[in-house]
């Protein structure tokens, strides 16, 4: 491989070609710092093939991330986002690569690691209907094929209970899990009663991270240590490599919607 296209987090550009130095080891979609004028920009070995530029005129890439390469069906979900939304390419890169949270060095001092959540600290005592409900979410994480599956019911009803059933099944299988919430439901109640029934907080994507923080949550997230996430939408673009499970809580919610942009 001495020459492949990356697609840069420049939002007015596509797919770039780029030299690769020797012993430089790199794979589609492998994180990489390449040269754009006279900056050091981020971007992604991606799938298209690169041009037929002379290689005298190449510029190459100048260092490749430690973080995992972005597996295929995150790059099919940007290329997916992109055309359904008539938005470039490179602009949704940049939100799946959280504006630079994953594109960090890491620090000097090694992460500290989050923990566990284990599927059976405190079972709920579930009534016939959540038992059948739970037990339809759990077969549906067991199969791990793609099965989408609308929990309805008013409030008070036991909802989270239920699919905090599927949760612990993937926890059991080794699975990651994502709970998508509105911005206004990432709250302290609902941090509690996870930890309540799991013996820990889930690991919170939202926009009142620092960055510090922001850092070390991709980082658990793409190593596949982070086997719980709980956040806002954005958190849909995380690179998972075992996801095992999404829950939309409160999809009616219009902050699930975005009208500019």
């Amino acid at each position: 491989m001495n020459r492949v296209s990356v697609l840069t987090i420049n939002p007015r550009l596509g797919a770039l070609t780029y030299g690769v130095p020797e012993r430089m080891a790199l794979e589609v979609g492998s994180i990489v710092t390449v040269p754009l004028a006279s900056r050091e920009i981020a971007g992604v070995v991606w799938d298209a093939p690169p041009d037929d530029v002379p290689a005298a005129k190449l510029r190459h890439i100048l260092a490749a991330s430690t973080l995992p390469p972005l597996a295929a069906p995150l790059r099919k979900l940007i290329d997916w986002t992109a055309d359904y939304y008539l938005a470039e390419p490179s602009a949704v890169l940049r939100m799946a690569l959280a504006s630079g949270a994953g594109l960090e060095p890491p620090s000097r001092k090694p992460d500290k690691p989050f923990p566990t959540p284990q599927p059976d600290v405190m079972p709920p005592d579930l009534s016939t209907a959540q038992r059948q409900a739970a037990s339809t979410l759990c077969a549906a994480v067991k199969a791990q094929t793609f099965a989408p599956i609308l929990l309805d019911g008013v409030t008070g009803s036991g909802k989270t209970e239920v699919y905090f059933e599927a949760i612990a099944e993937a926890l059991r299988n080794g699975q990651q899990t994502l709970i998508l919430l509105p911005e206004i439901a990432l709250t302290q109640p609902f941090l509690a009663r996870f930890e309540a029934r799991f013996g820990c907080a889930p690991v919170a994507w939202h926009s009142d991270l620092t960055p510090a923080q922001r850092r070390r949550a991709f980082r658990a997230i793409a190593s596949g240590e982070a086997l719980v996430t709980v956040g806002a939408r954005s958190a849909l673009f995380l690179p998972y490599p075992n996801l095992g499970l999404i829950v939309v809580d409160e999809a009616h919610e219009a902050s699930f919607k975005q009208d500019e942009g």
